[in-house]
């Protein structure tokens, strides 16, 4: 059975001073990518989240969060630069003397000097929190495993529907061809009739121009490969692990073999198929994108 490669899940761990929340989505990507968000005291922990999402998962690209609110300290605090403000109190005096200037320097006009002011992470120690994550990150990779399963399934149903239309199409292409070849023989022999007036017609002649185009125009061997190709995808969805990419090389391969046929047969009615055909084959290209 095929994956999806669009997924979220989440999971959460909490006791009396902290509460630590693991989110983590996947969209389609042509290889693995993934992508850890960790507050700054836990950067020493990307490693094992890293290694865990390369064990579970083949393709995608991943993106991690882990948030924590701790009882005892916020995770991010506010830090005045004293030195600085002097600097800026000490410039500002100069400029009212300088100017002369009256009035007082007050609280307020520091305050509004933001460069003053520094934001960060809080270094605090939070302790041994690997137990805790890890316990919270599989919650949040079994839901999103279980969401790209079921996605895969929709794409499973899906793509064996379209191929079906497909080979049906071929059927339709296959039955065609001997009443091409023959509406291809009344044409030959009405414009030769036409065109050489009295003149008897050698039945031998037109049987061989008929064989020669005939030949010219056979496309069995491109629809035998094609019904192959189709059989080989039924194949690939019962595989298990990633087959993204071997499906997106077979539906390359069939588009050729679809352009073959559109290229030997110059019967309006295949033509007509061919393009059909090549409109469901771009519908399951596109469902192909997002198989794992």
């Amino acid at each position: 059975m095929i994956n999806g490669m669009t997924g979220y899940g989440s999971g959460s761990y909490t006791d009396r001073d902290i509460r630590l929340d693991v989110e983590a989505k996947s969209l389609n990507h042509k290889y693995r990518d993934i992508c850890v968000h960790l507050p700054k005291p836990l950067a020493r922990l990307e490693h094992d989240i890293r290694r865990k999402l390369q064990q579970q998962f083949l393709r995608g690209r991943f993106d991690v969060w882990v948030k924590i609110e701790t009882v005892d300290f916020p995770s991010r605090k506010l830090k005045l630069d004293l030195s600085l403000v002097n600097q800026y109190l000490v410039c500002l005096q100069e400029l009212q003397q300088n100017l002369g200037i009256k009035g007082e320097i007050d609280i307020k006009l520091i305050a509004r000097n933001p460069s003053l002011f520094t934001l960060e992470e809080n270094e605090t120690d939070m302790g041994d929190l690997s137990v805790p994550i890890s316990a919270a990150l599989e919650q949040a990779l079994e839901s999103l495993a279980n969401m790209r399963t079921e996605e895969g399934r929709a794409l499973d149903a899906e793509i064996r529907r379209l191929s079906t239309s497909l080979s049906q199409i071929l059927t339709k292409i296959e039955q065609r061809f001997p009443e091409f070849i023959k509406d291809y023989q009344a044409r030959l022999i009405s414009s030769v009739k036409r065109l050489a007036n009295d003149i008897e017609i050698e039945p031998l002649r037109v049987a061989q121009e008929v064989a020669l185009y005939a030949d010219r125009s056979d496309i069995g061997e491109e629809l035998v490969r094609l019904q192959s190709h189709l059989e080989q995808l039924g194949c690939f969805l019962d595989e298990e692990g990633a087959v993204g990419k071997k499906l997106d090389f077979l539906i390359q391969e069939i588009n050729r073999e679809l352009n073959t046929i559109g290229s030997k047969a110059s019967d309006t009615f295949i033509l007509h198929l061919v393009v059909e055909a090549k409109d469901i084959l771009e519908k399951i290209r596109e469902l192909v994108q997002n198989v794992e």
